[in-house]
């Protein structure tokens, strides 16, 4: 769906008479309807599994790596950082292993001592640093981006009018659109009965992607 089109859904949702041109509304104009539309996007990213967001999965390849790391927040506006995936030392051809930032330094952790061959990451403060032997590495690391702003029409920047999350979730977006919208004009039963359904509705897209992981295996 469109960014208009999800507006004129909400519409119907909402018994509010909508622009079929413009996603404005007798009731809801069409920017607070975008407004629930977006923070309803990042919420959904934030719930389900990476597997249910490839459509946002990016690899930033970083040239002689040190022990510095990088630093997601010089990334580029439409790229930027909203969770990790994975990471390879593509010098030594090795996949890294992420370990939390608290493990860092604990003297009888042998886990948190990395090596060329095998070397740990984590994530602290924004910034990915590696945890080898060598210094100067290759290293590819695969992130899920920030979903881009949603606008009806004319995009700029990094604004889309079409969500690049799969299609097939885009109604996902809509119904936790409805439930918050529902809760601003205090019909808290049914905001409350539409955010578990929207709850229970992404649990299972979570749940199918483990069955379908531990297939693979």
């Amino acid at each position: 769906m469109t960014v208009l089109e999800m507006c004129l859904l909400l519409g119907d949702l909402m018994n509010d008479d909508t622009d079929t041109t413009t996603g404005e509304g007798n009731e809801w104009t069409a920017a607070k309807k975008v407004r629930f539309l977006s923070r309803a996007q990042e919420r959904f990213c934030a719930l389900v599994v990476n597997d249910a967001l490839t459509e946002l999965e990016v690899t930033k390849s970083v040239s002689a790596m040190t022990s510095s790391g990088f630093a997601f927040s010089g990334l580029g506006s439409s790229l930027k950082y909203f969770r990790y995936v994975n990471a390879k030392n593509t010098t030594d051809n090795v996949f890294f292993t992420k370990i939390e930032s608290g493990q860092v330094g604990q003297t009888d952790n042998s886990l948190a001592a990395g090596e060329d061959d095998d070397p740990l990451c984590y994530i602290y403060k924004n910034t990915f640093f590696p945890i080898f032997t060598s210094a100067n590495r290759d290293v590819d690391i695969w992130y899920i981006k920030r979903p881009p702003d949603l606008v009806v029409s004319s995009p700029s920047g990094s604004q889309v009018s079409t969500s690049e999350i799969n299609p097939m979730y885009h109604w996902h977006i809509v119904s936790l659109a409805e439930a918050w919208m529902k809760s601003a004009t205090k019909e808290f039963e049914n905001a409350s009965a539409l955010i578990k359904t929207a709850f229970d509705e992404i649990n299972l897209i979570n749940a199918n992607y483990k069955v379908l992981e531990k297939s693979n295996e």
